[in-house]
Order: structure tokens, then C-alpha cells, then sequence
């Protein structure tokens, strides 16, 4: 591999002024501003933690540090589902049953799903009032350039989407976002694309009413069918009205997609920055342009958080099997760190517990370091699963992406080589996923007490927990607490031996010895220049 080729996986890789406060901003918001948006972790406030003397569950201990809202759901209410069929499938009921709001947040929706859009299209001519709001990330959604009617070429997520919004223009509205501070001439100079690397709408939440999934998955049929990932479905009112309104806030800094061609499957767009006036919301904010508006969007996602945390601790009820989950958004340009402050506080209640397992997966094995500092010092026991380089889905791509599987092999390898300086890899073991025809995408944390005890906690969402999650894009991740519920945590231990089931392969020295698992330096080299865009 040539350094001109390193530079061009680089440049791959990639693809993957502001308002003052309100009075009111300033006199309520400030406290909870340091706590929950920049993550206060003094100190003080761990000694008063560690000090109490009547230990609440990791979950409301967590909520109560950083003011975050709190949702009690009886486990009846959850489920938890095993396959990518099963996630369409529900996906589709979802589609079909709602009769007032249908809102689905994705990177991006593919320009292929037909069956997909043509649900949504007969729920919306069978109910009048149907609303539905669909955001996706603007670059990626519009990554094969502006469409031209009859130029297969030329279709993409934008297009099949504006089909859409053409023949629903009072019911359909189509949201997408641009990272914030993206100079209009980098896109130009290095491709939509590669573009891409600066951060992406990574947020994966498909509502509809009164119910509504979490997940990891994008909508695509690899991930309806043969890319194993996590999802989490909830029929709970509050829990979706909270998601509903994520979504309608990172809408709000949006650009609109208004259709401009005749109703058809695919049609021509245009993209235009509306102040959010086209979403069924409240703007009592001054208008802002679709430049300087990360502060912004950070205090209202601030105040949304403030006000959901007062709402859910008025009415949360007592219930023997329920669990507890706590919503946690990582926006790293707007200054939100939700998931950054709270997961080492899970890593650090784990180490407080010799005895206690943590299992962890991400399909991009690029582990933000905070994490894996926890991870290398941890006195717990850990599991980890990563994608072997054929469940990557960049293996056999054409191009300079055909090595990024060797990328994260290599990142693997670093992180193997300090277990071993530090004398951990007994305590810390590492198995490649791989089952023949599938990619792996699934990203999550879960907490048992003990070694052979079923898990008590876990995280699921968007995040892969790398550097990019936390820096660059838009992130959605629950942290269940279960403690509660045996059903749940039987369901988590078989969703643990599910993948298992299939990530056989255990990293070691006699692994990176393989002669098809040397990694070419000019991807050494192009993977650390580009490591926070992994």
C-alpha cells in the first residue's frame, strides 16, 4: 500500500457566533448546564456518592448526580428483539398501527426500500391526520448528488424521500441535519463523502404514537436481513414522547427537504433552512441561520433534559418488575456529553467490584480512551466482541475502503499489546464475530455483579463508544438498569449468548501472527492520523 493510497483511506474514513441565554436560561439552567451538558465528575460530588449511606441502584444514582430524567417501564412494556427480520418486522407494525405521529431518526434511510415508503405511504392515505417527521443525516442522504428524473445514478435516501413528501406535502416533513461548522467549501473540495468524517445525524429512533424502538441499525435492507445489530422496543407513552422530542429538537436544526419535482417514487429537492417554522413544535426562540448554532441547540437540549428530569421524577411509579432507563445524548460540537460522563461512572462502580463482569462489543473496534483506560486498569472481569475482518461491512469493498478491516485489526492489535504490558489479558478476553453471509454491527456495555451472575445493566443505542461518538456526531444511547427485573435480565444473558454463539475467534499474539492479518504500514499510518474519524 502506497502513501498515496494511505492518504486516500484517510480521505475515506473521513466519509464515515453565538446567542446569549434567556433570563430564564440563567437563572435555572446554570447548575444543571455543568452537571449534565460538560459532565461535572469533581471530586466532591464522587466523595458525597461514595458517602451515602443508604446506596441507591447504579441507574437513579447516576440520574441524581447529573440531573438527568429517569423512566420507570414495566418490563411487560419492553422487548428486547433477537434479529434483523424481527426488527423490520416491528418496524412495519409500528408503521401500520399509528394513527397520530410516526417520527423515525436514522444516518440514513436506503434508496431502495420501497416496501418501507410504501407503508408509510398507505398509513398516511388511510389517516388524514397522520404526521410524519423523518430526520437523516443531510450528507450522507445526499451522497449520489442532485437527481435527475429517469438517472438511476442519480437516486439516493434524498429522492426516494422527496417521492415521498410530494404526495403527502401537508403530512410528511423531511428534516435533514449538517454537522455545524462545516465550511461549504470542504465539501466541495474533498466529495460529499469524505466529507462525511466531520460528524454525521447518527441517532437511530423509530416512533410511532405511544410506542417506539432504540437501536444501532440503520434502514437498509443489509439490516433487515444479514447485519446483526441491537434492538430494544418500548410500547410506553412516556418514554416516546421524550424520543419524539429529541428528535423534533435536533429537527429543529435541520435543514427542511421540500420536494420540487412531480409526485413520483423518486423526485427532485431542495434543502432549506426554515428556522424549524414547518415542525409541530413551539419556536419561542429569535431565529437563528444555519451557521453559529451549536450553543444554541446545546441549551435547548439542556433545558429539554431539565425539564424531563423534573417531569419523570413527579410521577415514577414503584413497580417489583421494572426497569429504570436513563437516556443519555452525546453531541460533542454542541458541548453535550451525556455518555462520556456517564460511562466511566458504569466502569467505575465495576471496578469498585472485583468479582463483577463487564461484557462490551462495538463492530468498529476504535474504543474511546477513556473507556479503555477503565478497561486496562479495571480489577473486573471483561468480555469483549468486535467484527472479524469478513463480518466487517467494508470487507470486499472496492476502492481505498477495502482496508479498513485491517484498520481495526490494527487498532485491536494496539489495544491487545497494552492487556498484555499490563498483565491483563488473562482477565480480558477479546473474540472476533464472524458467521458466513453477515456483517456485525451491534455496539453495547453490559454489568453483571458477578462473574457467573446475569446482568443487571446494560447500554444500547447508537454509540460504538469510540472517539467519533463522543467528538463528532449525534448520539442516542440507553442505560437500563434492571436490577429489578428478572425478565430482563435473563433476557439480557441469552442476547449475551447469542452473540457469543458466533464469536469464536479469541484475539491474541498467535492471531496477529496469521500471515492474512499483517497490516500494511501505510494503513498504520493513515489510520492513526485519521483515529477520531473511526
Amino acid at each position: 500500500m502506497s502513501l498515496r493510497s494511505a492518504s486516500a483511506l484517510g480521505r475515506h474514513v473521513i466519509c464515515r457566533s453565538c446567542e446569549s441565554y434567556s433570563t430564564l436560561e440563567k437563572a435555572i439552567y446554570p447548575a444543571v448546564r455543568r452537571n449534565v451538558i460538560r459532565g461535572n465528575s469533581g471530586a466532591s460530588l464522587q466523595k458525597r456518592w461514595n458517602s451515602s449511606t443508604s446506596p441507591k441502584p447504579l441507574g437513579e444514582r447516576i440520574a441524581e448526580k447529573y440531573n438527568l430524567p429517569i423512566f420507570r417501564v414495566n418490563s411487560d412494556r419492553l422487548q428486547l428483539i433477537e434479529q434483523p427480520s424481527k426488527f423490520y418486522e416491528k418496524l412495519l407494525d409500528i408503521i401500520r398501527n399509528s394513527k397520530k405521529r410516526i417520527f423515525l431518526a436514522s444516518l440514513y434511510i436506503g434508496k431502495t426500500e420501497h416496501e418501507l415508503i410504501s407503508a408509510l405511504s398507505s398509513s398516511l392515505k388511510e389517516r388524514k391526520e397522520l404526521k410524519v417527521t423523518i430526520l437523516v443525516d443531510r450528507l450522507r442522504s445526499t451522497r449520489e448528488g442532485d437527481y435527475r428524473d429517469g438517472e438511476k445514478s442519480t437516486e439516493s435516501c434524498a429522492s426516494l424521500l422527496a417521492g415521498l413528501q410530494s404526495q403527502f406535502p401537508n403530512q410528511v416533513e423531511i428534516r435533514a441535519f449538517r454537522a455545524p461548522d462545516l465550511p461549504a467549501w470542504l465539501e466541495t473540495l474533498v466529495g460529499k463523502r469524505f466529507v462525511e468524517g466531520w460528524g454525521l445525524q447518527h441517532m437511530k429512533i423509530y416512533g410511532g404514537d405511544d410506542s417506539v424502538m432504540i437501536s444501532g441499525a440503520n434502514l437498509s435492507n443489509d439490516y433487515f436481513t444479514n447485519r446483526r445489530d441491537r434492538y430494544l422496543f418500548m410500547d410506553d407513552k412516556t418514554v416516546s414522547d421524550y424520543l419524539y422530542e429529541l428528535l423534533m429538537t435536533a429537527s429543529r436544526y435541520s435543514y427542511s427537504l421540500r420536494a420540487t419535482g412531480t409526485p413520483s417514487q423518486h423526485a427532485s429537492y431542495q434543502l432549506d433552512w426554515d428556522e424549524g417554522a414547518r415542525l409541530d413544535m413551539k419556536i419561542d426562540e429569535q431565529p437563528t441561520g444555519p451557521t453559529g448554532w451549536k450553543r444554541r441547540m446545546g441549551s435547548q437540549v439542556e433545558r429539554m433534559t431539565y425539564e424531563w428530569k423534573q417531569r419523570t421524577e413527579a410521577a415514577r411509579p414503584t413497580d417489583s418488575d421494572s426497569m429504570d432507563i436513563v437516556p443519555l445524548i452525546q453531541m460533542g460540537p454542541m458541548k453535550v456529553q451525556q455518555e462520556t460522563t456517564c460511562v466511566p461512572e458504569v466502569l467505575s462502580y465495576a471496578n469498585e467490584r472485583p468479582n463483577s463482569q463487564l461484557y462490551f462489543t462495538t463492530g468498529y473496534f476504535s474504543i474511546n480512551p477513556q473507556y479503555a483506560e477503565w478497561i486496562l486498569k479495571g480489577q473486573f472481569q471483561s468480555e469483549m466482541i468486535t467484527a472479524s475482518p469478513k463480518a466487517n461491512g467494508f470487507y470486499g469493498s472496492k476502492g481505498v475502503s477495502r482496508h479498513l478491516p485491517a484498520a481495526y485489526t490494527w487498532l485491536t492489535n494496539r489495544f491487545w499489546d497494552k492487556l498484555v504490558a499490563k498483565n491483563r489479558q488473562d482477565q480480558v478476553k477479546i473474540n472476533e464475530w464472524n458467521k458466513q453471509g453477515w456483517t456485525y454491527h451491534a455496539k453495547g456495555i453490559w454489568f453483571s455483579p458477578k462473574v457467573d451472575s446475569k446482568p443487571t445493566l446494560t447500554l444500547l443505542g447508537s454509540s460504538n463508544f469510540g472517539i467519533r461518538s463522543a467528538k463528532l456526531d449525534l448520539e442516542c444511547t440507553f442505560l437500563i438498569d434492571a436490577h429489578r427485573s428478572s425478565k430482563l435480565q435473563t433476557r439480557l444473558q441469552e442476547e449475551i449468548d447469542e452473540l457469543k454463539r458466533d464469536a469464536k475467534d479469541q484475539v491474541g499474539q498467535e492471531m496477529f501472527e496469521r500471515p492474512e492479518r499483517k497490516v500494511h504500514w501505510g494503513v498504520k499510518v493513515a489510520a492513526r492520523i485519521i483515529r477520531r474519524m473511526l
